[in-house]
């Protein structure tokens, strides 16, 4: 008999070679998907995670386009002005007058600090810890008894203007210069002795951490020829209410990173991003050991590092994901820890107050957190706005990701 097997029709063949180009392309993915890392930058709200991601861009040669250089001029001109207001304030809710010079109060005697220690030192609810270690500090109670005693006072007309004043300049685009009256009487405002007695106490209040940067640069900032430097760029604000994601290569492997909001109203978009999490960097604020939440005003925000990063490093889908935790802010924390003391707010902490002491001390704290035995954790000291710094610690997590990532392939 002969063979009744037909010849394929036109459309069966077409068919087949659709079919092989399918499985040829998902095969490549396959293949591609094994080269590919997704890493998560996690923390909570201002612990620096969006200044890392910006450092990514510029190391790897991504950058900012003119038009993001525009919205960080905004976003700057905004700091500025956020800023300048929160401090004039933070005068009133601190009882610290306009034109006080703390190097004029004499030191009392102890009896004399005794009956002055009851001036009500609290704050108006804008976040003020109820024992400031400043409560019973002579020049705080010095400030608020010449405070209290001026019975006429108002604040000084350049305090009033920046108060008072409209900033919907800050959102000009291209035409959002700040007006000449409104800068003089920010320039005013931070060369106030008052001001800047105020500012030392930032940790007492929500601040931004910028504040000093670009305050010692008014003038240029407020030309109406700026143009933001990639280190402006680095120390701007721009709260993360998106998320953020950018991809770059490193020895023929692509990295995929995730920024994801930190502040507690952002936490609930994170779950989907949870799969096939090759590591994840948590970045937490070393400097904010003496700080609160701006979110309830009442919550140690190194507390509040240690309760999500806890959550997160017990989630079942991250099990076995390698944990890079970035103790950022070394800049500051080595500053505060001049007259701040650790133990004011961790009374378990009984070593000097020294970077080597109290950093070892929060690093502990950490590492102790991690319920999972298999799972790997690295501890980094980071400067987020220092590029040569960060440029060093990403060179060493590429090889700990990379080298991870072979050892999950069996390679």
């Amino acid at each position: 008999m002969g063979n009744c097997t037909s010849a394929p029709t036109a459309e069966e063949k077409v068919a087949v070679q659709v079919s092989k180009e399918i499985d040829k392309k998902l095969k490549a993915e396959q293949e591609t998907s094994s080269t590919i890392v997704k890493l998560l930058l996690l923390g909570a709200g201002e612990t620096g995670k969006s200044t890392i991601l910006k450092q990514l861009k510029l190391i790897h040669g991504i950058g900012f386009s003119e038009d993001e250089r525009r919205t960080f001029r905004s976003a700057i001109t905004l700091n500025v002005m956020t800023c300048a207001k929160t401090l004039v304030k933070s005068m009133t809710a601190l009882k610290i007058p306009f034109g006080f010079v703390p190097s004029s109060v004499p030191k009392p005697d102890r009896q004399e600090s005794q009956s002055t220690s009851n001036i009500n030192m609290d704050g108006d609810g804008l976040g003020y810890r109820g024992e400031s270690k400043f409560k019973h500090d002579y020049i705080a109670l010095a400030a608020a008894a010449d405070f209290e005693s001026r019975t006429d006072y108002k604040i000084p007309d350049f305090a009033h203007l920046v108060e008072s004043c409209d900033i919907t300049f800050c959102f000009g685009g291209s035409d959002n210069t700040m007006p000449v009256e409104i800068y003089e009487a920010v320039l005013q405002t931070w060369k106030d002795s008052g001001i800047q007695y105020c500012f030392s106490r930032a940790n007492e209040f929500q601040l931004l951490d910028s504040c000093a940067y670009f305050m010692a640069d008014l003038p240029r900032i407020c030309d109406s020829a700026f143009v933001p430097t990639d280190q402006d760029i680095l120390a701007a604000r721009i709260l993360t209410t998106r998320v953020a994601e950018i991809k770059f290569m490193v020895q023929d492997v692509q990295f995929v990173v995730y920024d994801l909001g930190g502040q507690r109203s952002e936490r609930k978009k994170w779950v989907p991003y949870f799969d096939n999490v090759q590591a994840i960097i948590f970045l937490v604020a070393i400097s904010s050991y003496d700080q609160v939440c701006f979110e309830d005003g009442s919550t140690n925000r190194m507390v509040e590092s240690m309760t999500l990063f806890s959550s997160i490093c017990n989630h079942p889908a991250f099990k076995k994901t390698s944990m890079l935790v970035f103790m950022n802010k070394i800049d500051l924390f080595k500053l505060k820890l001049e007259t701040s003391p650790v133990q004011d707010h961790f009374p378990n902490f009984t070593g000097a107050n020294t970077f080597e002491n109290a950093s070892e001390f929060f690093s502990r704290q950490f590492v102790s957190l991690n319920k999972c035995p298999e799972k790997k954790m690295y501890i980094h000291f980071t400067w987020a706005t220092d590029t040569k710094q960060i440029t060093k610690v990403l060179a060493t997590v590429n090889h700990i990701i990379l080298s991870s990532n072979l050892d999950q392939s069996g390679l």
